[in-house]
């Protein structure tokens, strides 16, 4: 597996790994018009386009396959993906840790997160706190998630 900044020419198998874990995933803990609305409203192409631009965006490779994505804005993790069928080995757990060193290198100690219904114990796993749950309108829905923070150090297991 290799983790790597996405380039241009990952971007449709970054964003078929980010839909597929939306739509099997992500599917179970939220109402089919939200994951709806996911899929065709806001995890496109253009999307993927403007993320890049202010974000650093890392891909998870094999074979040339996107296996999982993610995110970081300053000190904050956005946007981990992993593909269902890679999940519970390891390539979630790659993705944080890079993020969250390169947040170190950029001199933070702490990295904070919005996680989904979905994600919240794998972050917790992680070693994330809960602070407090948040709310987001997706559609007809209003949906919850969790603001999480992690004190990050340059001490191994961390």
């Amino acid at each position: 597996m290799i983790l790597d900044e996405i380039r241009s020419e990952d971007f449709e198998n970054a964003l078929k790994c980010i839909r597929k874990a939306v739509q099997i995933s992500n599917a179970p803990d939220y109402p089919a018009s939200v994951i709806k609305i996911q899929l065709e409203q806001h995890y496109t192409l253009e999307w993927m386009r403007n993320a890049v631009k202010n974000r650093y965006c890392v891909a998870a490779k094999e074979g040339g396959e996107v296996r999982g994505t993610g995110a970081l804005v300053e000190n904050e993790l956005r946007n981990v993906f992993v593909d269902p069928d890679y999940q519970n080995q390891g390539v979630g757990k790659s993705i944080v840790q890079h993020l969250e060193r390169k947040a170190m290198e950029k001199g933070f100690r702490e990295v904070w997160l919005v996680s989904s219904i979905t994600a919240r114990n794998f972050y917790r796993h992680m070693g994330y706190s809960d602070i407090k749950d948040v709310q987001e309108r997706i559609g007809d829905h209003v949906v919850t998630g969790y603001l999480m923070k992690k004190t990050v150090t340059t001490n191994k297991g961390s």
